[in-house]
């Protein structure tokens, strides 16, 4: 009869043949044209590669779906000054990305270590020039982040008009509070909004700590015990819009929805 420790490795290795076989078959099928290798190397190789491909495939089949939270499609202006402001920073730092990832990459494959060749390269042990390069530009691309991210800061701190509509959000657990005092209303997890005039929000809690997002309408802020912090934002399209509790709060948080 076989061990236990036998019978744990034929499972182990049978387990690995069938992960081998099944990314082998997705390069197959990915690329039909293209010869397989069957050394342990070659197999390794083309396993690392189906799964990288299922990984981005399954990053870009993520845009196919429906996002009824999300910045990148606002209908509030505060929302709109998020996704503006969201937008040029993506750019900048996907080129900073791809300038450090293609210098890694070229220096990998240009000074990297060739058969029969054990010699010590050349070695730098400094260069003020790029010293100074790579301190100021840097320098500058965070200084233009931070007027950037100032000014649309300072926006979100006005105060709102005289016309703005009041209400008043209560987090409780686990469901939203909303009075409308100059209105004499109150609803539950419904938020109704006029198009086209300032909204004036008050969040509040006497729990614990809470925080309002509504992603197409406007920021994110946290509801604090004890604490009265307000938001201001001008709905700009007619539809329904959802939005949750962002801050774990309890046993019922993901059913805290608005």
């Amino acid at each position: 009869m076989q061990s236990e420790h036998a019978r744990s490795s034929i499972k182990v290795q049978y387990l690995g043949v069938g992960n081998l076989y099944l990314f082998r078959s997705l390069a197959r099928y990915i690329a039909p044209n293209t010869e397989i290798p069957h050394s342990r190397r070659g197999i390794r190789t083309t396993c690392w590669l189906a799964g990288f491909l299922a990984i981005i495939g399954s990053m870009i089949l993520t845009g196919c779906g429906e996002l009824p939270q999300t910045i990148m499609d606002p209908a509030g202006n505060d929302a709109r000054l998020i996704r503006d402001l969201f937008i040029p920073i993506l750019w900048i730092a996907l080129a900073i990305f791809i300038a450090v990832e293609g210098f890694l990459v070229v220096s990998m494959i240009k000074y990297r270590r060739r058969p029969g060749n054990d010699a010590i390269p050349v070695q730098t042990h400094g260069n003020a020039r790029l010293e100074i390069v790579w301190m100021v530009v840097p320098a500058l691309i965070v200084a233009v982040l931070a007027i950037m991210t100032f000014r649309a800061m300072a926006v979100q701190a006005e105060a709102p008009g005289d016309n703005a509509l009041v209400v008043e959000v209560s987090g409780n657990q686990w469901w939203w509070e909303f009075n409308y005092p100059e209105l004499g209303v109150v609803t539950a997890n419904e938020l109704y909004l006029p198009v086209g005039q300032e909204v004036d929000i008050r969040l509040s809690s006497d729990n614990v700590l809470h925080s309002f997002w509504l992603p197409k309408l406007a920021g994110k802020l946290d509801v604090v015990p004890g604490v009265t912090n307000k938001m201001k934002f001008t709905p700009e399209q007619i539809g329904e819009y959802f939005g949750q509790c962002a801050e774990f709060c309890g046993l019922a948080h993901a059913q805290m929805r608005m």
